[in-house]
């Protein structure tokens, strides 16, 4: 079923659960349900009704507790006796006592689909692929959320109950993906997401060669320390290619993934690129989290449309900033060193939910030279080049720091040479690669003396 009918289905609605026991609240009977949040901490869940006093008596032990608000306790034993006493206006009043256990069948999520306030996709975790969900359900509406564990912040990280709204293809039912339980699936649930964040470091990525790729092009290939020290820091960026025109993904609907970069560099922004052939930024929600509270050196982002309708094409989607400060220096001797950066965790979804393939040309590194003197008056030991621009359309310029002779190469993402030139004591050169198809190349220099240089370059 295409999403594009899933608003016809969502709003054939039926209502289940509590449905029967409201209108038997106003009957004047108790009734009420309960969940464990872990094992010293129970939520307990009373039924709606038109009540004026309610109270709770856990273990002989009476609680007066606001009528529609939800009690927590502690339980002290693996089993508590529990019993909830409710009067109407009419000072009509009932009774219902429950025994509460960790696996009881009468259990909430026992016996209905729990929502965790985040979790859009079941997993019982908040983070970047909740988000695809959220894209993919986008616009939907559903019953509200009548009591939340907590009045107070409805995106506590609990169980909660909500009435079912349905369900589509590869989605769990609708209801998840309304984390805040207002009855709207929109960006506001994203809020959710990050209040809750638990990020899934172990998620698989599993790229496959003949794939349109997904990879960073990186603002800077080569960084002298003494350029470093003299500016106390100098920012990067990193843009975020989802394929290209000669390598197009044909209905991409959605895409999350981590950044993982070097130790000592500091996440500063992302910019999502207002051409980019995802969607209008105003046809896209986006979410970016920095693992550094999980002591991980990671980026995590996440982009997915939010009309029902996957696209084709290929090229950037957003540039993220990241700061490399002085600090990465350290006692370091090494006269050259590279700062690398990577894409792991990768998801891909269609409007459908269906998972995309991908391939990942490498990783993009940063060229680091040291000669251990930290003056603005030693030149580097070891010659280096820089290439520009990146992505180029027409050709590809070279820089070297010193004149270097030898051959210049550049290789398809296939591997096959498409392009070479002979170097003699060159210190500027250029490359043409107009012509050349869309793509991802490998440019390698490699001189009379046997050093040799590679680097990611795009074509477009």
């Amino acid at each position: 079923m295409k999403y594009g009918y899933r608003y016809l289905l969502i709003g054939l609605i039926t209502l289940v659960s509590w449905a029967g026991t409201e209108a038997a609240a106003q009957d004047c009977q108790a009734d009420f349900h309960f969940a464990y949040l872990d094992t010293e901490t129970v939520i307990l869940y009373p039924a709606p009704g038109s009540f004026t006093t309610l109270v709770w008596t856990i273990d002989n032990v009476p609680y007066v507790a606001e009528p529609g608000t939800a009690f927590w306790f502690s339980p002290s034993t693996d089993t508590t006796w529990v019993c909830l006493t409710v009067v109407d206006g009419a000072g009509c009043s009932d009774t219902h006592c429950v025994q509460v256990y960790e696996d009881s069948p009468e259990s909430l999520c026992h016996w209905t689909d729990c929502v965790w306030p985040g979790d859009a996709t079941g997993d019982r975790k908040a983070n970047i692929y909740d988000v695809l969900n959220i894209g993919l359900g986008y616009g939907a509406t559903g019953p509200e959320r009548l009591i939340f564990p907590d009045p107070n912040n409805h995106l506590v990280w609990a169980p909660n109950f909500a009435e079912d709204w349905g369900a589509v293809n590869n989605l769990p039912d609708f209801k998840h993906l309304d984390c805040d339980g207002n009855g709207l699936v929109d960006a506001a649930d994203l809020e959710a997401i990050h209040h809750n964040y638990t990020p899934d470091l172990s998620f698989s990525t599993q790229p496959e060669a003949s794939a349109p790729p997904v990879f960073l092009v990186l603002s800077l290939d080569t960084i002298f320390i003494e350029e470093l020290i003299n500016t106390a820091s100098i920012e990067i960026t990193a843009e975020l290619w989802a394929g290209t025109t000669s390598q197009p993904f044909d209905s991409l609907y959605g895409i999350a993934l981590g950044i993982r970069h070097p130790e000592g560099i500091n996440y500063a922004s992302t910019y999502y690129e207002p051409t980019a052939y995802l969607g209008d930024p105003s046809e896209v929600i986006d979410l970016q989290r920095s693992l550094s509270n999980w002591d991980s050196n990671r980026l995590d982002l996440a982009f997915s449309r939010t009309n029902g309708h996957s696209v084709g094409g290929g090229g950037p989607l957003a540039t993220v900033s990241f700061i490399i400060s002085s600090d990465i220096i350290g006692g370091r001797e090494e006269p050259q060193y590279d700062l690398f950066f990577a894409l792991e965790g990768i998801l891909l979804l269609d409007e459908n939910g269906d998972t995309l393939s991908y391939q990942l040309p490498g990783e993009s590194g940063v060229l680091v030279i040291n000669n251990g003197v930290i003056s603005s008056e030693n030149a580097p030991e070891a010659p280096t080049w820089r290439v520009f621009p990146n992505p180029a359309t027409d050709k590809l310029n070279l820089s070297f720091s010193e004149p270097t002779s030898g051959l210049l190469r550049l290789y398809n993402s296939q591997g096959q040479l498409v392009r070479s030139l002979q170097l003699a004591a060159s210190s500027a050169t250029e490359i043409a690669v107009q012509g050349l198809p869309y793509g991802v190349y490998t440019l390698e220099s490699l001189s009379d003396t046997g050093a040799r240089h590679q680097q990611k370059v795009v074509i477009r």
